[in-house]
């Protein structure tokens, strides 16, 4: 791997330290009182309606395919069959013997 690839996360836990040191300063701030708040709440309710939703979608388009596939295969099975019974009924049929009391018969 390159070295700009790798640069960023070697970075990381330097980064985290120096914000954690931030906040230990702040002597205002309560790292046990610290909630997301009606914002976060509704942040979240959003990401899990929008997730249901998707899914409900997703099962859906899939059952909708799945379906289109069934009655596909059906259809070419009719197809097949009906194939076969029109390539019978289309055979020639097999000439019939002659009358021998035909008069108009050359034959004896």
């Amino acid at each position: 791997m390159s070295p700009a690839v790798i640069a960023p996360f070697a970075a990381a836990p330097f980064v985290i330290d120096a914000v954690v040191r931030l906040a230990d300063k702040d002597e205002g701030f309560d790292l046990d009182s610290v909630t997301p708040g009606v914002v976060g709440f509704f942040a979240t309710f959003l990401i899990a309606a929008v997730t249901v939703l998707l899914l409900i979608d997703m099962n859906r388009r899939v059952r909708r395919t799945r379906y289109r596939t069934e009655i596909r295969e059906r259809l070419a099975a009719e197809r097949e069959v009906g194939e076969q019974g029109t390539a019978e009924t289309e055979a020639p049929a097999p000439e019939a013997p002659t009358n021998p009391t035909d008069p108009a018969d050359p034959t004896p």
